[in-house]
């Protein structure tokens, strides 16, 4: 469990992003040029977004992938 609660402050690369969107990483991947730009980072090999930056745009990733975790604030 401590694992977990320290890698929360570490960037997110590709796979945990899609972890935590509920995708796949190539489904993210696929997906990746309509999210906010702010994530794009992902795509590129090695690529990392600092956990703020995927908070602030988590809640727009969430509506446009369309997964079952999407906000009801979504349009």
């Amino acid at each position: 469990m401590s694992r977990v609660y320290l890698d929360v402050d570490n960037p997110l690369d590709l796979q945990r992003a899609a972890a935590e969107l509920g995708v796949l990483p190539l489904q993210l991947l696929e997906r990746l040029g309509a999210l906010p730009t702010t994530l794009s980072a992902l795509g590129e090999p090695g690529g990392a977004v600092e956990r703020p930056v995927f908070e602030a745009a988590r809640s727009a990733a969430l509506c446009e992938l369309g997964t079952q975790n999407r906000p009801a604030s979504c349009p």
